[in-house]
């Protein structure tokens, strides 16, 4: 069995000042996108000059969440403190549900025959390969997004990284 690595991002957060709250507010956030909240109560006491930290750590860690769009709104009380955050989505949770079941696909044809006994670098250079020659270099809708290369196979630069990222991190490799 392959061992899920470590999110970079919630290990950086850690490392921060006041790093378990940023860790909280992070959590609190990967989980209302996963389960799509319109609003995402935050109970960390993370302060409003913290709060694009957490969401650009948490949006780089979670390249399995390409319905969530770049944009979020969010809540504060009278001393900057983070009381909820709105994220924007690009799809419904009927749609969303659909499309993960398509990139779980994809996933599992792109990585067939890849395994934990192959080196590192042959797990890269292999997922690598395989991307390239899945996707075209196209700009459309989700081409910022790992589902755009997977499953649409049209991406651009950070939707070819994202695929690879999530793939990489599917095979036990940590990647940002």
């Amino acid at each position: 069995p392959v061992t899920t690595p470590p999110r970079y991002g919630k290990t950086w957060l850690a490392a921060q000042t006041n790093g378990a709250q940023l860790v909280k507010a992070y959590e609190e956030i990967a989980a209302g996108i996963e389960s799509m909240k319109e609003e995402i109560p935050i109970t960390a006491d993370i302060s409003t000059s913290e709060i694009s930290k957490v969401w650009l750590c948490c949006r780089d860690d979670y390249p399995e969440h390409f319905w969530v769009g770049n944009n979020y709104y969010y809540s504060h009380k009278s001393n900057n403190k983070v009381t909820l955050v709105t994220p924007t989505y690009s799809m419904n949770a009927t749609q969303k549900a659909a499309a993960q079941t398509n990139l779980e696909s994809q996933i599992t044809a792109l990585l067939n025959g890849l395994h934990g006994g192959m080196s590192q670098y042959d797990l890269e250079k292999a997922i690598h390969d395989r991307l390239v020659l899945h996707t075209s270099y196209v700009n459309v809708d989700f081409c910022h997004t790992a589902y755009g290369a997977l499953v649409n196979r049209q991406a651009v630069c950070d939707g070819y990284s994202r695929a690879f990222q999530l793939l990489c991190r599917r095979m036990g490799i940590e990647t940002l």
